[in-house]
Parts: C-alpha cells; structure tokens; sequence
C-alpha cells in the first residue's frame, strides 16, 4: 500500500499548498519539502528487500472487465529513479523559495513542482502498460505549466508549446507501441509482458512492424545517398 500512496501524496499536498501557507505563512515550504523528503526515506527503507531481489508491489482492479488494474512495482531500477526524483524534489522546493521569494504565484510553483514529482513517480512505479500512459500525459501537462511559469514571457510560453508539442507527439507513439504490445503478450501488467519475450517476438503483426521500419530505413538512407550524388 506504500507505492500507490507515495503517489497519490505529491498530488494531494499540491492539492493543499494555498491552504498549508495560509496556516504557515514564510514556513510553509518546510512542509512542501518534507514530503519528497519522507517519501525518499520511505524508499531508502525499502530498499534492502528490492537490492535482495524482492520487488515490491502493490495491485487493485481498476476495469475488471477489461482486464485493467491500478499496479505499482518497485525495483532496482524504479527505486534508483524514485530515489532521484524525490531527492531533486527537495531541492528543487528549497530553492525556490529562495529564488522566487516574493514572486506572488511562487504557491503556483511549488504545487506544480510536487503534481510534476508525483507524476514522475507515478511513471517509474507503474507497473501498467496504460497506467504508464496515464502519468505520461500527467507529466507532459505538468512539465508544459511548469515551463510555462512565467506565462506573460514570449519565450517562456514557446519553450513550453514546443515541449508539449515533443511530449504529446511521444505519447502517440507510445499509445500504439504499448497497446499493440499488451495484447499481443495478453497482459498489460508490465512484470507479466516482460516474461513473454518470445510470444513479442514471435508475433507477426510485431515482426510485420518491425520489417516495415526497416525497409522504411532502407528508402531514407537510399533517398540520402541519392540526393548526396546529385549534389
């Protein structure tokens, strides 16, 4: 139960930021702080297990009918990110209070910084093929406002439109790849698809994917070489 709620903190306290300053005033990022900083304690805790091959994990239906469920798994991999995420999320809190101290949106900031570490966290610790899209789009919206901050600056907003633009243009990409991937393994749960590599790569439709791309490959660099003589 650990995994869903470390997730579910970041949105819930982003949720709270007005409300904790209200009470706490100039301390209230020390709360703001606290939370990515518990939430690495919580997974340097866990860690011994993971590091002895023992993954913690944690699911719930979500869609019954459609074989879904609500899945967090955390292992070597996802504790190295987790252990990043949370531990730049302290940081970044920190300084910027110092750095925007003042700013009047500076609670905007930070409620955007923990919705974005939740999001992130919720990426890495997903152990659902469509939960994984899920938390990427949450962190493509997050990222796009978070680079968006200063909105009445030009290039603040295209730097954020192009982000956005790379994100969902990814999120696409990954729909197709991800879907076509768990049914053709027949399961969505990531720890389950990762044991079906030979059913993948066996798959016709998949080799079909596979062969397109690279005569796909083929025709570029044929175009290429050919514009080259030409030239």
């Amino acid at each position: 139960m650990a995994l869903p709620i470390a997730v579910a903190s970041g949105f819930v306290l982003a949720l709270l930021v007005p409300l904790v300053r209200r009470y706490l005033g100039r301390w209230a990022y020390l709360v703001f702080a606290a939370l990515p900083a518990a939430l690495a304690l919580l997974f340097i805790s866990l860690a011994p297990g993971v590091l002895d091959g023992e993954p913690v994990r944690w699911s719930t239906e979500w869609v019954p009918q459609l074989n879904l469920a609500l899945s967090f798994s955390l292992d070597g991999l996802s504790l190295l990110f987790s252990l990043l995420i949370t531990g730049v999320g302290v940081a970044v809190i920190l300084y910027a209070e110092h750095y925007l101290h003042g700013h009047q949106e500076i609670d905007r900031f930070h409620a955007l910084a923990l919705a974005f570490m939740a999001s992130m966290l919720g990426l890495v610790l997903a152990d659902d093929l469509l939960l994984v899209l899920v938390f990427w789009g949450l962190t493509g919206v997050t990222s796009y406002l978070l680079i968006g901050f200063e909105h009445s600056i030009g290039t603040s907003r295209l730097s954020a439109q192009q982000a956005l633009i790379v994100t969902v243009s990814g999120e696409l990409a990954m729909i197709a790849g991800l879907v076509l991937l768990g049914f053709v393994s027949g399961t969505f749960r990531i720890s389950e698809v990762l044991s079906t590599g030979e059913t993948v790569r066996a798959d016709a439709c998949l080799l079909y994917t596979s062969d397109a791309a690279d005569d796909s490959s083929v025709v570029l660099l044929g175009g290429g070489g050919g514009g080259g003589g030409g030239g």
